[in-house]
Formats: structure tokens, C-alpha cells, sequence
């Protein structure tokens, strides 16, 4: 066992009690001696020992002991070791109680090994058994499973030894018992940048008349809230442009007179229909629009997070930071409320840049809006999503917005959000129905009907876009530019410095290994413009044969036993069997021989129906570099992936 390994595995928890010289402060062992002290209460007396069939942490908080008593000698032998390394590494989940997750869903797993007489570190082997384990994890924390064994995968050196690899946790991940019923929709390509486009346009059309929209904004709701202080009656009307509001309060006359003095009649025009009545605009339709550009802003986050519906309404004014990364430059995070005062809270998310309009527009208008307020309490950030129509009585007040039924609203405001885009094609039907088999069910989801958007596609079809590696650098396609690429890299190789939320990581890292077990098919023999850019190919020629004879069975066979093997990256596939400590979902420049001037992976398989993107991806970096000194490590690293895709091309 390596050396680094022992001096990085120690007491995580923060207790007053427990110091440097305490018994179960640090082992010089790795695994521990049976005699180690895995608890110790406030005297220092020994409660459990690593030996001991029962580990009790009652001491530091935790409610379930853990129990080894019922396992044979390897596999408790095992179960122990990768706890310990779960309780003293960096992978401890910041409390004890919280370990009690991880130990339940490790014991089905040390069970069914032990039922079927197989050592825990061998399971990969036996597709039948992972079948088992997966069959015996309850369906409320099968997801959780795939994460978990991630982590440990990418921890495996550290651990000294191996539960499943790539190919077993893709194997596993098809029994998910949730996939097909509970899975939200993914939103095909084509409407998802369609959407995406249209957001944008609305937050670029708002940045452009913000001075104007402002100036209106703040004269309506001075002049409102003063017209509702000084009524003589409650029933009085106290709207600047009502007729029947008295002559003892500030007047203006018409809403579209005021629209168009403040040359905004134009702006309106574009994202509501005239009040039906007498064909004209009026302080609700401003509203509405004003409303709708904060919903606008509030589904970028959501399109760009991975954020749950609640943990995006819950963040506040300030909750976007910028970080530094020496080789991929500025990235951009989402904290939520609490992070700032609980350094170990995952309340973070990796966002692509382009959320930073969203969040500044957002902030904007509630800052607008909290500037006629006389807030009482200002000592923590108001929140960032608000409704924003303070001329409004009940929305006189700072407080989260509580957003509608996501396609109720979209639409409800059907101009602002074009909603004759979002027609399905055949081939956005056939792309979604690839990745969302339930779809069918719906009545809604047929050619030629519009798309019903949900909230928690966003998030879905996020975490498939990462999996699939669909998101080139510069391309046209997709309007998310390289920003995904970066998100895509922290959230599938972060190892805890950020503290990225959790759920997010998992939602990633589940649809990974979907992507894997489905698409091992068609890339085996270079189907679909895919080219092997070396004589011998990757695979053995019987594995190519079955896909030649469509023997779908063996194939599946010969990919439990690890025979074939496939991930795709940024320039197709890889077909190396394992992890690989490249990867190829953030660089292309040490699969293709950009790093180095050397030659390309014999693993790698180019998707030729790419050409176009690697054309566009060689001039972005060229262009990058453009804007660098020529000694910077950014620099060094754009110029290898400059040289990798010319290599490919």
C-alpha cells in the first residue's frame, strides 16, 4: 500500500475530545490492525475496535451501529477495509450519522457475495450476481448506488482493491428498477437549442433596453406606492394611469402613452398581445413581461445547473463566484444560501457562464424592486428570483417566488416564449423516445405537437449531454458553447475540493454509465462514420462479428466478461478496457497525440461525421491562444489541443 495513502487517512470528524494523540486519531497501518480504535468516548476509553464484529459511533453522533458478525472471513475482511477507508479518507461524509447511507448500501452487495460464495473484490466478474445486488438495493437509493460505486472506482488505488469497474457499473445500472417509469423526459437536440436560443434572446433584448426599462420601472412604483400611501379611502384607485384614479393623486395618462414616451411600446409589443378588451397595452402586460424575464432567467439556471427546482429558487443576490482553473481558466459556480456559513455544505454547482447574464438580469430586477422596499432585516442577501410587480400590493414585500407548472406557464405566455418552435419532428421523436422509452404513454408526445416542457427535463437532459459528449467546443449546433465541457470535467472528476453538490454529481454520473450500456453497439466495428485510426482494430474480430451478424446476445456476453468495452468522448469512442486517467471528456490532446507530437491512442475511435465540429473546436483554440502570452500553461494546453484535432483531422 502506498505510503500517501496511510498519511491521508485520519479522524474527520471535530470533536473537542479527540486530538492527535487520541487511539483512534490515525493508524500507522493500512488496513488497520485488529486492535485499532475505530470509537473512543470523552475519557478515552476504547468503545470499539477495528477487530470487533460491531462498530458503535454513538459517541460521535451516529444513530445505527454497524455490523459485521454475519459475513465470511474475506468478504467481512473486505467490507471493513472499504468502510474504514469511507470513515478516515476524504470520501467521509462530513457527519457519522451520515455514514449509515453508504454501509447500507454496501450490505446487500457483502450479502450477495457471501450467499453466492464469491469474494467482493471478484464480483465484477460474475454478471449474474451484480444482476442479484442490483435486484436486492431498494428502489428509493438505486441511483445513490451507481454514485457510491463511482467514487469508490475512482478511489480503487487507495483502497487497494476493486468492488466493480466501468463496464460493471454500466451492467448494473440497467436493473435500475425507476428507469423506465420514473424517468423524466430528455429533451431532444433541436428543441433544446431552440429554447435555449430563445432565452437568450430574451435576456439579450432586456440588457439592451435595461436604462430605459429601469427609469419606467422606477417611476411606476415610486409614483404607485405614493398614490397608495395618500388615498383617502381603501377603495380608492391609486394607479398613475387609471382613469378613475382622483385628480388629488399623480396622474400620467394612458399606459401606452407612457410606453411609448419612454420609447418601450416597441419592447412590449414583442412578448404579450394587447389587452383584448380596447386593443391596447397596460400595467399588467409590463408586468407580465417583467415576470416572465425573471421566469426566463430562472429556467437558465435550471437549464445549465443541474439544480433541483427548490435549490434554485432558494438562491440569493450573491450567489455566483468565479474560480480560477490554471489549465481551463475562469469556471463559474452557483453556492447556495447556506454555503457561506457551513464550509462543509455541498450546496455548489458548476455552471457554464453564460448563466452569469441570467443570474445579473435576475439580480437587476429584484434589486429594483427591493429598492422601494423599507426592509426590515438586510443582514442576509434577499432572495434572487422574486416577482418583481411592486406596484402590487401583495408583492410589496421581498420574498422567493413561487413558480407555476412549468408548461402551464410556458404557456400562458406563448409569444414571449415562441411556442410554435417546440413542434416535435420525427427526428426529435425518435431521439427521445431512444432515451425516454415511457414517453409513449404520454398524449402529448407525438409528431407534430408541441414539446411539454417540466422542469426536471432540464435537469436530465444536462446530465445526458455530459454522458454523451454531444457539446463540442465552438460549434453552431448547440448554443452552450465550451462552457459545458468544463462543467462536464468538474462534476465526473472532482474529488471533493469544490464540494459539489451531491445529488447533482450523481445525476451525472448515472447517465454516464446508462450512456455507456447503451451505446456499445453501434460504435464496435465503425458504423455510423466511425473510424479506427489504426490497422488493428481495438476489439477481438469475434466480437466485430456479432455485431456483423447482429448476434445481440453474444455481444451483451462478451461484454459481462469483459471482452468489449466503450465509452464515447469528445472525438468518438474509446474502447480501452478500465479506467483511463485521461479520459477524454475535457481534453482530446492524449488521445489523439497533441500533448506529446506522439501518435494517437491505439483505443480511440474518430466519429468522421464530426468533421465539421473538430474544424470549428481547432479554430476556437486557435483563437484562445491568440488572446494568451505564449509562456502561460493555458496557453501550453489550448496548443495541444490545436495540434490534437489537427492530428484527427
Amino acid at each position: 500500500m502506498q505510503q500517501n495513502t496511510i498519511e491521508n487517512l485520519q479522524f474527520r470528524g471535530e470533536f473537542d475530545f479527540i486530538t492527535e494523540t487520541s487511539p483512534c486519531f490515525k493508524s500507522i497501518d493500512y488496513p488497520p490492525k485488529d486492535d485499532f480504535a475505530m470509537s473512543v468516548d470523552k475519557d478515552g476509553t476504547v468503545i470499539s475496535r477495528y477487530g470487533d464484529d460491531r462498530w458503535d459511533f454513538k459517541v460521535f453522533g451516529a444513530t445505527k451501529d454497524m455490523h459485521f458478525k454475519d459475513y465470511d472471513g474475506a468478504n467481512k475482511a473486505l467490507f471493513k477495509q472499504v468502510m474504514f477507508y469511507l470513515v478516515y479518507s476524504h470520501l467521509f461524509p462530513g457527519k457519522y450519522d451520515s455514514l449509515k447511507s453508504v454501509y447500507k448500501i454496501l450490505q446487500p452487495l457483502f450479502e450477495v457475495c457471501c450467499q453466492y460464495k464469491i469474494r467482493a473484490d471478484e464480483l465484477r466478474q460474475f454478471p449474474k450476481v451484480i444482476e442479484q445486488v442490483a435486484k436486492s438495493q431498494a428502489k428509493s437509493t438505486f441511483e445513490s448506488t451507481i454514485w457510491y460505486f463511482h467514487r469508490l472506482l475512482k478511489n480503487e488505488e487507495h483502497i487497494g482493491f476493486q468492488l466493480l469497474d466501468a463496464k460493471s457499473i454500466a451492467y448494473y445500472s440497467r436493473f435500475n428498477p425507476e428507469y423506465e417509469l420514473g424517468q423524466n423526459a430528455y429533451i431532444p437536440p433541436a428543441i433544446w437549442n431552440s429554447f435555449i436560443h430563445r432565452l437568450d434572446e430574451v435576456l439579450d433584448d432586456f440588457i439592451e433596453n435595461q436604462n430605459k426599462i429601469e427609469k419606467a420601472y422606477h417611476w411606476i412604483s415610486a409614483t404607485t406606492i405614493e398614490n397608495q400611501r395618500n388615498v383617502k379611502a381603501k377603495t380608492t384607485l391609486s394607479s398613475p394611469f387609471n382613469v378613475g384614479t382622483p385628480e388629488y393623486l399623480t396622474k400620467y395618462g394612458s399606459f401606452e402613452m407612457f410606453l411609448k414616451d419612454y420609447e418601450l411600446y416597441d419592447w412590449v409589443a414583442k412578448y404579450v398581445e394587447p389587452y383584448k378588451t380596447n386593443n391596447s397595452f397596460t400595467l399588467q402586460q409590463f408586468s407580465k413581461v417583467l415576470n416572465a424575464t425573471v421566469f426566463t432567467c430562472y429556467l437558465c439556471v435550471l437549464f445549465y445547473s443541474l439544480m433541483r427546482m427548490s435549490e434554485a429558487k432558494s438562491l440569493r443576490l450573491d450567489c455566483l463566484i468565479i474560480e480560477e482553473d490554471e489549465r481551463l481558466g475562469d469556471f463559474y459556480m452557483l453556492v447556495g444560501e447556506t454555503t457561506k456559513t457551513d464550509p462543509d455544505c455541498d450546496e455548489r454547482w458548476i455552471v457554464n457562464k453564460r448563466v452569469k447574464k441570467a443570474i445579473e438580469v435576475a439580480k437587476s430586477l429584484a434589486e429594483w424592486k427591493i429598492s422601494h422596499l423599507e426592509l426590515i432585516d438586510n443582514s442576509t442577501s434577499p432572495h434572487l428570483f422574486q416577482r418583481v410587480d411592486i406596484w402590487s400590493k401583495p408583492q410589496q414585500k421581498s420574498e422567493v417566488r413561487e413558480f407555476s407548472n412549468c408548461a402551464w406557464t410556458i404557456l400562458d405566455n406563448a409569444k414571449f416564449f415562441r411556442l410554435e418552435n417546440y413542434r416535435i419532428t420525427q427526428e426529435d421523436y425518435q431521439k427521445a423516445l431512444a432515451l425516454t422509452p415511457s414517453l409513449e404513454r404520454e398524449d402529448w408526445f407525438e409528431v407534430g405537437k408541441i414539446w411539454t416542457f417540466g422542469y426536471h427535463q432540464f435537469r436530465r437532459t444536462l446530465a445526458v449531454m455530459f454522458a454523451l459528449n454531444n457539446v463540442s467546443a465552438a460549434t453552431g449546433q448547440f448554443q452552450m458553447k465550451h462552457g459545458t465541457r468544463e462543467q462536464q470535467f468538474h462534476y465526473m472528476k472532482n474529488h471533493g475540493r469544490l464540494r459539489l453538490n451531491s445529488l447533482a454529481s450523481q445525476e451525472v454520473v448515472t447517465e454516464f454509465y446508462n450512456e455507456m450500456a447503451r451505446n456499445i453497439i453501434s460504435v464496435v466495428e465503425g458504423v455510423d462514420g466511425k473510424i479506427h485510426p489504426h490497422k488493428k482494430l481495438p476489439v477481438k474480430s469475434e466480437v466485430v462479428n456479432f455485431i456483423t451478424d447482429g448476434e445481440l446476445t453474444k455481444l451483451k456476453k462478451a461484454q459481462k466478461n469483459g471482452a468489449v468495452g466503450y465509452r464515447k468522448n469528445l472525438l468518438g469512442g474509446c474502447m480501452k478496457q478500465g479506467s483511463c486517467e485521461y479520459g477524454g471528456f475535457d481534453t482530446i490532446s492524449h488521445c489523439s497525440g497533441g500533448s506529446d507530437g506522439g501518435n494517437m491512442c491505439s483505443d480511440l475511435i474518430i466519429d468522421s461525421s464530426k468533421q465539421q465540429e473538430f474544424e470549428e473546436d481547432k479554430r476556437y483554440y486557435e483563437n484562445q491562444m491568440s488572446t494568451l502570452p505564449i509562456d502561460s500553461p493555458r496557453y501550453g494546453s489550448l496548443k495541444a489541443e490545436a495540434r490534437g484535432y489537427e492530428n484527427v483531422l
